[in-house]
């Protein structure tokens, strides 16, 4: 399946994004990250995951880590099929973390699972 692509920017953080893929697939997705309209360089300390819930409860979301390059400006997710199981629309969030592993980015959009006509 093609890379999907964000582009996110710091100073935006007000602005979701829409991540849309088909239920069950195993899609990547590639997020440049600006401040401000310029590159973002990431750290070898960096470190990224993408979240999406489906409920309220502790148990209620899945968390796919990304693979940040130091020196890059861009964060790559790799999902399986398993991570975007079931169709239905939710709330999802990208969060950067810094080497004492706090939030240094976070931007929030939403995850549509379209249906999967193989499954």
């Amino acid at each position: 399946m093609a890379t999907k692509t964000l582009y996110i920017d710091t100073q935006e953080q007000s602005k979701p994004f829409l991540f849309e893929s088909t239920a069950g697939s195993t899609p990547s997705l590639r997020c440049y990250i600006f401040n401000n309209g310029e590159e973002v360089s990431f750290s070898a300390f960096n470190s990224a995951s993408f979240m999406y819930a489906w409920g309220r409860d502790a148990g209620g979301y899945a968390e796919i880590t990304g693979n940040v390059a130091e020196g890059s400006n861009y964060i790559d997710f790799e999902f399986s099929a398993t991570d975007i199981a079931t169709r239905g629309k939710y709330l999802a969030w990208i969060n950067v973390f810094d080497v004492q592993a706090s939030v240094v980015i976070q931007s929030e959009g939403k995850l549509i699972l379209k249906a999967n006509p193989a499954i």
